[in-house]
């Protein structure tokens, strides 16, 4: 199966699938150097990850803009577990009242990472048009 071009056909869009976005809600670990900070992830593409946190203090100067970070995604199933930790670079920090709303870039994404995320995104996209078609 092309996932490209069946992700378009459902999606019904031309925007680049790099940027198509699905809503997630799983946790994850955010590693920096050797410190771990659980956050949950908000929505996903193949590019990268929005997530929110609730920061303590030694987060502050820690997770900013541009820096290097391990992700683990916390999803509960067997397929998941056996993904490794892999990279992404905090693009964006929003700092909110008790949380922090953070952008996450992927970079040297693994191919079993990749196929879990592209098997999560395609069953998301597919998912919620027959709901949509549903409705008719």
């Amino acid at each position: 199966m092309d996932f490209d071009d069946e992700l378009r056909k459902f999606a019904r869009s031309d925007m680049p699938l790099r940027q198509m976005r699905e809503l997630a809600r799983w946790q994850i670990e955010i590693w920096v150097d050797d410190a771990c900070l659980i956050g949950e992830a908000r929505d996903v593409s193949w590019g990268g990850l929005g997530a929110i946190v609730e920061p303590d203090s030694v987060w502050q100067t820690r997770l900013v803009e541009g820096c290097q970070v391990r992700l683990v995604f916390l999803w509960g199933d067997e397929d998941s577990e056996n993904i490794d930790p892999f990279w992404a670079r905090v693009i964006w920090v929003k700092k909110k009242e008790k949380v922090w709303d953070i952008g996450f870039e992927f970079y040297d994404l693994d191919e079993q990472a990749g196929a879990y995320i592209a098997r999560y995104l395609f069953t998301r996209v597919v998912t919620r048009h027959l709901e949509d078609d549903d409705g008719l």
